[in-house]
């Protein structure tokens, strides 16, 4: 990775940890560059805000998907693999914890990004791949068509997150989100 990318991703784990430390709300770029030791114009020159930020550390799930996808694939089942792909999305959230994830939402309500939206997920493809094998192999019940089913299950993901933030972490996310997609695909083997 050159260094720009590496001063990326400085960025980024320093913002998040300030983030989980103080909320979004109370952190101001200028908190980020005081704690890097970098000029304001350091830090726009990698990102618009620190909302950007936040955008960038969710598209980075994806990279850890990437680096996790051979072992996933070794599942014996496409359900099997499509539900340890989602485990490392509701792993992620567990780990941003429900301020940060909030400010997420809030930014995909307010239309300042499409990062939940069934339509633009960057996995789409290989969830649809998956659950249609699994419908082939008769490994779930559920048959509605695989774009259904995918566009249910991101709405349900983060309908429950919503809830998940509102609870301020109440619950625990990913074995309620778990249980609800095992439910709603019925698997013949859970």
């Amino acid at each position: 990775m050159n260094e720009s990318g590496k001063r990326k991703i400085q960025i980024v784990d320093t913002a998040m940890k300030l983030f989980r430390k103080r909320g979004v709300d109370q952190v101001t770029v200028q908190d980020i560059c005081n704690e890097m030791e970098i000029t304001r114009s350091s830090f726009y020159y990698h990102f618009n805000s620190k909302e950007d930020v936040l955008d960038y550390y969710f598209l980075s799930t994806e990279i850890k998907i990437v680096e996790h996808l051979l072992p996933l694939l070794a599942k014996d089942s496409s359900y099997g693999q499509f539900i340890s792909i989602f485990q490392l999305y509701m792993a992620r959230t567990v780990e941003w914890g429900p301020s940060i994830f909030a400010q997420i939402i809030k930014r995909f309500v307010d239309g300042k990004n499409q990062l939940l939206s069934p339509d633009t997920i960057a996995m789409k493809e290989v969830y649809l791949s998956l659950i249609t094998q699994a419908q082939r192999d008769e490994e779930i019940l559920n048959h509605q068509s695989a774009e259904v089913i995918v566009e249910h299950i991101v709405y349900l993901s983060v309908g429950l997150a919503n809830r998940w933030c509102n609870q301020s972490g109440g619950f625990v996310y990913s074995d309620k989100l778990e249980d609800l997609i095992k439910q709603y695909l019925q698997p013949i083997k859970a």
